[in-house]
């Protein structure tokens, strides 16, 4: 937001109502939770229509609103009578709200009853005709029923991610895995004293033999999450899946977790805290910290002056590697014993291949330390 300050104009147990900026627009936003006794839930619809009598401006409303508009919202179960509906399909029309595109299954809600398995859309996000102009590629996704009986819902405003190329990393999950100590041996290449292959290429060929082998041995907790979300939102779905299956996978699912939080506690480095705390909010704070520390926001080039666009950094960078590479002097300055490389190669690729950027110039030494 180009102005983060948001004021609260209105909040209680159903609802939260505020005003704010975004892209230079002022908006409203309203999250709502539907009271679950329908007498009550109408007090709700009132409240909303009385909001948009005053309102002009772009308005989104989301959440749990506990209600459909008609019987096609609905699976399983008795059918409704269509004068149930108005309450809701009034409110909406009176604020002028507008569905937007969505992906994923729309059936947000599913429950048990005598009769069977019953699948609602009781959350959705909605907008007035205001904002449909104004953030014309706001979209929605509901996303996998996994840890609750009701979908998270996700809208994005406007949204549009620039992918930028991931870079390599280690990752220590990967020692002791199958073939993967086979991979770097061939990637290093002959350790004869006669080949010539410098260190940085033999660096690059292990980083291509790692990413080759990672592709056909994924080690990626996160994958294994989703997958396991999957299932677990197959499951819900299946009516023949019983309760001691969907348990199962939720204990899988669990463990995937556990790994997956002892994954961000190597990533944050923080070499004091152990598997006995799974506070994974706090490793990945460290982990966004540390990557604030490392970003390089200045540079100073060869004549002394200080660069701070993007693309000067990175030519001032480039510029320094060409040079260093193609000095005179001696290159044996990589060289590193066979028998070192034979006995310590764990250390050695936790050396090269670790998150430590503008690191390898200045710590070059530190080779010795670690092996």
């Amino acid at each position: 937001m180009d102005d983060p300050g948001v004021t609260i104009l209105y909040a209680d147990e159903h609802m939260i109502d505020i005003e704010s900026t975004f892209e230079g627009h002022f908006i409203y936003m309203t999250f709502v939770y539907g009271d679950p006794v329908i007498r009550n839930r109408d007090l709700v619809w009132e409240r909303l229509t009385r909001m948009s009598l005053n309102r002009n401006q772009a308005w989104f409303m989301i959440g749990d609103f506990n209600e459909i508009t008609g019987n096609h919202e609905k699976r399983g179960g008795r059918r409704r009578p269509e004068n149930s509906f108005l309450p809701f399909r009034t409110m909406l029309d009176n604020c002028g709200m507008l569905t937007f595109p969505y992906k994923g299954n729309s059936f947000s809600w599913v429950g048990r009853r005598r009769s069977g398995k019953v699948k609602c859309k009781l959350d959705r996000a909605v907008a007035n005709e205001e904002w449909h102009s104004l953030f014309p590629a706001t979209n929605v996704e509901f996303l996998q029923l996994w840890g609750s009986d009701h979908r998270p819902v996700l809208a994005r405003i406007q949204s549009v991610y620039r992918r930028s190329k991931k870079s390599f990393r280690f990752d220590k999950r990967f020692l002791g895995k199958p073939g993967f100590k086979e991979a770097i041996v061939s990637g290093w290449g002959p350790f004869s004293e006669a080949h010539d292959m410098d260190f940085h290429h033999k660096v690059a060929s292990c980083r291509r033999n790692i990413i080759s082998w990672r592709k056909n041995n994924p080690t990626n907790s996160a994958r294994l999450i989703e997958e396991l979300k999957s299932k677990i939102d197959i499951a819900q779905e299946d009516d023949h899946t019983t309760l001691e299956e969907l348990e199962d996978l939720r204990r899988q699912l669990i463990t995937a977790f556990r790994e997956e939080d002892e994954y961000w506690q190597q990533k944050s480095r923080t070499q004091w805290h152990r598997a006995g705390d799974r506070n994974t909010k706090f490793h990945h704070g460290i982990t966004k910290q540390r990557r604030a520390r490392n970003r390089v926001i200045c540079i100073k080039d060869k004549e002394g002056r200080m660069v701070e666009s993007d693309g000067g950094i990175e030519k001032v960078a480039v510029e320094y590697f060409q040079d260093l590479f193609s000095t005179s002097i001696p290159t044996d300055i990589f060289v590193i014993p066979k028998k070192y490389i034979l006995d310590h190669w764990e250390a050695l690729l936790a050396f090269i291949f670790l998150d430590c950027p503008f690191d390898f110039q200045l710590n070059q030494i530190d080779i010795c330390r670690r092996i």
